[in-house]
């Protein structure tokens, strides 16, 4: 029998805290990553990864083969699949503490092994705001037969308020996209929905919620329960919802125009407001459905006036058209009165389209027309269509760094336009040049011109 001990590589992995039928349904994996590197002398063959979920009735333990490493090599396993059970994790009641461990093995041998928490979430159990927060969208569920119903109520809300029952989504401009967000909301504000107060631990991992088709049932919601809700209604009229997470709250946002923000999710507000001051996004206080006699119009004034430009408070926005394009769908489940589910596939998405608008929206001005303008205000509508424009087409407001925009140093930036103004030429040079062995204090007083 030999007395060496098996030589051990160094391993890194990282995994989700947490598991609940969302994650199942949209395929996300529990291990995104491990890295196994050789740190000894020898080549290292026959490796083998193991993953494994306690209580095992939730996921079958699986084995991933590692290539052979040389001395000094590493190796990464990405987006490691584990099959996760429907049934388990349906029929889960409440949450329990399970763990995950990660063994890599030679033959017989264990070379390394860890075993970290995993929380077991139910169906109605949310992932929060902080921790993979795309998958909000999987409880925005605009194909539950509720929801299908009061497309109905919405269109004869649009027949009552505009002469024309269609809902067209934006086939027919932002102001028709408008008025169907507008028939949304009054439709939801009769059902007569009453406030509940969201715990403590709001936008945290773990906190139950009421689905779409439960707050109709029960007549009762707190703000992110509304506020799906409405985003539910409003995707299946052919709208593109957001949901807007604050700090202890929850808001809508939705687009005015067939758009959707880069990412599923955002922490920057300022794209909202971008949008929102270019009349192609508004907010929506969904809380309000649940107060008697508050219009949409108040709803909308008063997010936009307690929100808009809170940035202290926002955590994120999740863009539920994006995250549609990222393949997070919404939960096929329907909840029953005792607290259970029931899994459906969903039904064919039967949205009809056409219609037109209400409030006057600010559109988009054809610049090729202004071209010419001789007179003052011709001159003065071109000038803050194209120089003044607050959206994030207007590169000067909206720049990042990245490789197609350069960060240049420069403490008197005036005194830079004045030479451009000027017309005599201007050298960019590497900072380490401009610097020389001046103090960067000193920098302030050297003469542009000189470079």
């Amino acid at each position: 029998m030999s007395d060496t001990n098996p030589q051990m590589p160094h391993v890194e992995w990282t995994n989700c805290r947490f598991l609940n039928l969302a994650f199942q349904q949209n395929r996300f994996s529990l291990v995104p990553e491990v890295t196994v590197e050789n740190t000894g002398d020898g080549t290292l063959a026959g490796l083998v990864c193991e993953v494994a979920v306690s209580p095992q009735k939730f996921a079958a333990a699986r084995t991933f083969p590692v290539e052979d490493l040389a001395p000094g090599k590493k190796t990464a396993l990405r987006e490691l699949k584990i099959d996760l059970e429907l049934d388990s994790l349906l029929s889960l009641a409440e949450p329990l503490r399970g763990t995950i461990a990660l063994a890599i093995q030679q033959g017989d041998a264990e070379l390394f092994r860890d075993e970290r928490p995993l929380d077991i979430y139910t169906p109605d159990q949310w992932s929060g705001a902080i921790l993979l927060p795309e998958l909000t969208a999987a409880f925005v569920m605009p194909n539950l037969p509720d929801i299908q119903e009061f497309v109905k109520a919405v269109a004869s809300e649009l027949e009552d308020a505009t002469g024309d029952s269609a809902v067209s989504g934006y086939q027919q401009g932002k102001a028709r996209a408008y008025a169907i967000l507008q028939a949304c909301y009054r439709v939801l504000h009769k059902v007569g929905i009453r406030y509940a107060m969201p715990p403590a631990s709001f936008d945290a991992p773990g906190q139950r919620l009421r689905l779409p088709d439960a707050v109709l049932r029960d007549r009762m919601g707190t703000c992110i329960e509304t506020t799906l809700l409405l985003a539910s209604l409003a995707e299946q009229c052919g709208l593109h919802p957001v949901v807007m997470v604050a700090h202890g709250h929850a808001y809508l946002g939705c687009h005015l125009v067939e758009a959707h923000l880069p990412n599923p999710a955002t922490d920057d507000l300022q794209a909202v407001r971008k949008r929102v001051t270019d009349d192609e996004f508004t907010l929506v206080e969904t809380t309000k459905l649940t107060e008697e006699g508050v219009t949409f119009s108040q709803a909308e004034t008063f997010a936009k006036a307690a929100h808009l430009n809170a940035d202290d408070e926002f955590v994120c926005a999740i863009d539920i058209q994006r995250a549609r394009l990222s393949g997070i769908r919404p939960l096929p489940l329907r909840s029953v009165p005792g607290g259970t589910f029931v899994f459906e596939e969903p039904p064919p998405d039967p949205r009809a389209l056409r219609e037109e608008g209400r409030r006057e929206l600010r559109e988009a001005v054809d610049l090729s027309s202004l071209d010419g303008a001789q007179t003052f205000e011709g001159r003065l509508v071109r000038w803050q269509q194209k120089l003044l424009d607050l959206t994030t087409r207007n590169r000067l407001l909206n720049v990042r760094e990245g490789k197609f925009a350069v960060p240049l140093l420069c403490p008197e930036v005036g005194a830079m336009e004045d030479i451009l103004a000027s017309g005599k030429p201007l050298v960019v040079g590497p900072v380490a040049r401009l610097l020389g062995d001046m103090d960067a204090n000193e920098i302030r007083k050297k003469d542009f011109s000189d470079f």
